[in-house]
Formats: C-alpha cells, structure tokens, sequence
C-alpha cells in the first residue's frame, strides 16, 4: 500500500496563519490571503494575492520572469504529484548553414523566451545585429537601440582623456571597445580620421597644453601626466605639433598675460 504526506490545504494553511497572528495579539496580514477577519485564498499565487479577473493575469501577459501566472489551488494540491511530475518540455528541431544563421536563429528563440530586450543583450555580447523575421535582405532594417560601431566609439574619447597615463596602444583601446586591434585601426581612421596613435597623441598633447596654462605645472609633471615616459619626448612632440617648444609655450603665455594685465583696463 502506498503512503503520501498528509499537507495541509491552502485554506488550513490561511486558517493557521490567522490564529498565529491572533495569539501574538496582531492583526493578521498576508499577501496572498489578505487582512480581512478570515483568510481568503487568493485566484492567483502570482501575481500576489491576485482576484479572478485582476490585471495581468491573461494569459496574453504571460512572461516568464517578469509575469510568471500562477493559479492558486482553492481546494488544494497533490504537492508531490506536482512536483515530481514531468516538467513541460519545448523542442525544437531546427538546422541552419553557416555560423551567422546559427547566431540568429538562437537570438530568435532567446527573443521568444526572454524578450527583446534579453536578446538584444546577448547579441550586443556577440556584436551581432538582430534581424527581423524573414529571409528578405530588403526587409531588414535597424532596430532601435542597435548597438552599432560608433556607439562603442562615443565614449572612447572621453575615457582616453580620463586614462591619459594609462596603457593607450591599439590591442588595449581595441579591447576596451570589444573589436580585433586591426578592425579597430581602420575604424578609427574612419570616425576619427587618424590613425589611434595619432589620434591618442593628439588627445595627450591638447590635454598637456592646457595644464601648462598652469603657472605651478612644471613640463615634467604635465608630460608625466599626460602618459609621456620622459620630458623629451614630450618636448619632441609638442614642438612637432604646435611649432614651439613647452618651456617657449608658458614663456610667451607669460609675456601674453604681463601685456593684458598692464593694460589700461587693469589700471587703477
């Protein structure tokens, strides 16, 4: 003969809840069962404590994480029957030819289970472009909020400006926005019209001529600063950018600033 657990049913479970609070001297309270003077099994365990007929609770919001339905058993439940019994299983038998349509065809699945928003997670990941359905090349069109090539340049600027002694070459700002060094060289050219070692150099040395407006900044602190490894070579590349040498950058910057201050308009 078999044996099974005797568990108490959802209203025996409300029923005990409410004598509990009344002991303690509370106001019984629960989200699935109210806060009435007797507990009252709800239609839905989720949403909580949901009424037939509540909000969000056709089977046309059904979402697997964020409105997971749930009926609530009024008159109870084999537990175990329903847990141990087999899980709902979605096959699929599906082929495709190439590795582009594999990607696409498991974004498809993972837009079907998760959403859009969780597909377009995983296929930023990948750098991949989601497409629409069908198998149209004039049918696909860009989706919003696609995350394309320049939206991974945008930002690149200003973090270089923010990292200027840091590690600069090709391999780590082609990692810093998920590209191969070589495709990020040609990009580069592309958006910003220089190569990456022009266009950093450029960067540290706009950044460097407004730190020497700075009367206390010495040349080898702002090279220093600006992620040169000698004062030198920082010389070097700023005279072969602005003609002028640093230390003759803050001499007539000074010469500059005498003339303005002995100006008539400065007169007492």
């Amino acid at each position: 003969m078999s044996k099974s657990w005797d568990l108490a049913s959802p209203t025996q479970t409300g029923v005990a809840k409410w004598a509990q609070a009344f002991n303690d001297g509370l106001t019984p309270s629960d989200p699935q069962y109210g806060n009435g003077a007797t507990p009252v099994v709800p239609y839905y365990i989720t949403p909580t404590g949901a009424p037939q007929g509540a909000p969000n609770t056709s089977l046309a919001d059904y979402n697997l994480y964020n409105n997971h339905i749930t009926l609530a058993a009024q008159n109870g439940n084999n537990w175990f029957n329903d847990i141990f019994k087999p899980a709902l299983i979605q096959e699929h038998n599906v082929s495709a030819a190439g590795g582009t349509a594999a990607i696409e065809m498991t974004l498809a699945l993972i837009q079907e289970d998760c959403g859009a928003r969780g597909a377009l997670s995983v296929a930023r990941e990948l750098v991949m472009r989601l497409r629409p359905p069908g198998d149209r090349e004039n049918s696909l069109e860009p989706l919003q909020f696609e995350c394309g090539p320049m939206d991974r340049f945008a930002d690149l600027p200003a973090w270089i400006a923010s990292h200027l002694s840091d590690n600069l070459s090709v391999e780590a700002l082609a990692a810093r926005v998920c590209l191969c060094p070589r495709h990020f060289s040609r990009l580069c050219k592309r958006f910003f019209h220089a190569s990456p070692a022009v266009f950093v150099e450029e960067l540290r040395l706009d950044e460097a001529r407004r730190r020497l407006r700075v009367p206390r900044n010495s040349i080898e602190d702002v090279a220093r600063d600006v992620g040169y490894q000698s004062a030198d070579s920082f010389r070097r590349a700023f005279e072969r950018r602005y003609g002028v040498s640093p230390l003759g950058y803050k001499r007539n910057l000074r010469i500059e600033n005498n003339k303005i201050y002995r100006s008539p308009l400065f007169a007492a």
